[in-house]
């Protein structure tokens, strides 16, 4: 039987997401990651040392954008002595934009699971192709002189090595009530910036379509209700229910069509109240940290987009998860909520009855990894309540 791996860069949570996934179907999930780096700083990867569900993991001590990652990830990547590029998993911004700067050297050794993402992680371009295809978005601007009502919501037009933005506001957008602010924004001279109107949304009016289109066209896809945020509605998803939105499903089908996308991928949308209609506002071609609601409710996405890529005959593999049987399990009522560990922060609920999903696949990993991330669970719980205090 040949060794199949499958590559993820880097090691967060959505890295555990997808090796756990692919655990016992006779995959090999391989993880390379940076283990001291300002893009990890405290990288929980670590902690996947001994993880029963990784066929191996490799630390760098270099940081992503030095030559020297990468030609330990090459190095790296030899070893393994594989007859075809490794289908490769992406679970950060970060690692898609070294993925392009590193093309020409990396395609000979791995392959990303998502093809014509470029249009997808440039905002810019993003909604410029929108533009025509009759896909309700907020009104955007490319540029701080383009900005010609209030209020806007400015945010990184993608994500970089280096996130200025993030770094000066703390906040992945900020809001820009007047003249004045737009000035002040223009003073800090940040580059790379996208403006958008201000639409007024209730927390929990906000939506994701998770999907999957292959080669052929065939597309499995689900709606999602992001019920709550932390620390506000602008914050980081925390509660993410499955919904039947046949309009919001038909506009991400339009959209990834549209940009001619192919793989895994993730779609928001707000609902605008006045106009009562969706809106796109962005879209993840990647694997994101909720996701896990797909596996937890019987829709495996990425093993199936596995079994499309190395199309195995071989019967020692698990073929479960085939587009019909995909397709008939997205078209059904699905019950199960994701709760990020950060959803009970100032709930005073008890969060030790494991409610919470984050590592939902964890009763299935050994003794060891299973303490180590149930602690890592628990102190971020801790962190970011004494972050919230201050």
């Amino acid at each position: 039987m040949a060794d199949n791996y499958v590559l993820i860069l880097f090691g967060n949570i959505s890295a555990y997401n997808i090796a756990s996934v692919l655990s016992g179907s006779g995959y090999k999930p391989i993880c390379f990651t940076p283990h001291k780096s300002k893009e990890y700083p405290t990288p929980v990867a670590k902690f996947y040392k001994n993880s029963s569900h990784f066929h191996r993991i490799k630390y760098s001590n270099y940081n992503i954008q030095e030559d020297e990652f990468v030609d330990e990830l090459i190095i790296f990547l030899k070893e393994l002595s594989s007859p075809e590029p490794i289908l490769t998993f992406m679970t950060s911004d970060i690692g898609l934009y070294f993925w392009m700067n590193n093309k020409e050297k990396l395609s000979p050794y791995m392959v990303i699971e998502s093809t014509n993402f470029r249009t997808a992680f440039y905002k810019n371009e993003f909604f410029s192709q929108l533009k025509d295809k009759d896909i309700p978005f907020p009104v955007t601007y490319n540029s701080i002189e383009e900005v010609t009502s209030f209020p806007v919501i400015v945010k990184p037009a993608y994500k970089g090595y280096e996130n200025d933005f993030n770094n000066i506001f703390g906040a992945k957008s900020k809001v820009i009530d007047n003249v004045n602010d737009l000035s002040s924004l223009k003073k800090l001279n940040i580059a790379n910036l996208v403006f958008q109107e201000k639409i007024d949304f209730k927390e929990g009016n906000e939506y994701s379509w998770f999907g999957y289109r292959d080669e052929n066209d065939n597309i499995i896809s689900v709606t999602a209700k992001h019920r709550a945020k932390y620390p506000d509605k602008m914050g980081r998803i925390t509660h993410t229910e499955l919904v039947s939105e046949p309009d919001l499903k038909i506009a991400g089908e339009k959209i990834i069509r549209a940009i001619n996308y192919n793989g895994i991928a993730d779609i928001q949308f707000i609902f605008d109240e006045e106009q009562k209609t969706f809106k796109v506002i962005e879209m993840n071609p990647r694997i994101w940290c909720s996701h896990e609601i797909l596996p937890m409710n019987g829709i495996n996405l990425i093993k199936h987009r596995v079994n499309n890529h190395y199309r195995l005959n071989d019967n020692s593999y698990d073929r479960h998860g085939g587009f019909q049987e995909l397709e008939k399990l997205s078209n059904t009522p699905l019950s199960k909520n994701w709760y990020s560990i950060m959803y009970f922060i100032g709930r005073f609920s008890l969060f030790f009855k494991l409610k919470q999903t984050e590592y939902y696949n964890l009763k299935s990993e050994n003794l060891i990894t299973r303490l180590k991330l149930k602690l890592f669970l628990v102190a971020k719980y801790i962190g970011y309540s004494i972050n919230k205090v201050v």
